[in-house]
């Protein structure tokens, strides 16, 4: 599977981008070869709750050398800043009105 992708990869064209939308998806892509492309990792779930789970290792071992990797909030986005995670930044999702009041 992993030289597979890696055969995908290799097909992009110069600047191509790599977004990872699941923390199990980076296992994968991560023992791809991405040479010349950016490689940028999502997460969907706050930081407390990725830190009282299984993923909070996993995100640590294969998130921390990635290009980008986005999370939901800026609250969570400092949170794993400062928790050593100094590639992470925050993209919420669409919404199709924006609330009352912001989470």
């Amino acid at each position: 599977a992993v030289a597979r992708l890696s055969k995908i990869f290799a097909t992009a064209r110069p600047g191509a981008v790599v977004i990872v939308t699941q923390v199990w998806a980076m296992e994968w892509v991560g023992e791809a070869d991405t040479t010349g492309l950016r490689v940028i990792g999502m997460s969907h779930e706050s930081y407390g709750y990725s830190r009282a789970s299984h993923r909070y290792r996993w995100i640590k071992n294969h998130y921390k050398d990635l290009d980008h990797w986005l999370v939901l909030t800026e609250e969570d986005a400092d949170q794993w800043a400062g928790d050593g995670m100094n590639n992470v930044g925050f993209l919420p999702n669409a919404l199709s009105r924006l609330p009352a009041v912001p989470s």
